[in-house]
């Protein structure tokens, strides 16, 4: 995953994070949660961390499954031509 996907998916958290919980009433005026509030509701949980770990259990499961299935050989054969950075692939 790039590094810009990756902001992406944080930035797309945190608005999500913010709409779900709505503006607090914070001295007689509503305010949008701020950054750092969010990041506490949000604790340790990482949007990034989970979709990567998701992805690791697919190919996991993937790699156990037999020869005849679709995927297994998708996985199995090489990609040519070129990447997104528009560097050659091997293959």
């Amino acid at each position: 995953m790039r590094t810009a996907d990756e902001q992406a998916l944080r930035v797309f958290e945190r608005r999500m994070v913010r709409s779900i919980n709505g503006p607090c009433f914070l001295n007689g005026e509503w305010t949008l949660r701020s950054y750092h509030k969010i990041e506490s509701i949000l604790g340790q949980a990482d949007i990034v961390r989970f979709v990567k770990s998701r992805r690791i259990s697919r190919w996991g499961h993937v790699k156990h499954m037999d020869d005849p299935c679709m995927l297994r050989k998708i996985m199995k054969e090489s990609m040519a031509g070129k990447n997104q950075t528009n560097q050659e692939n091997a293959g």
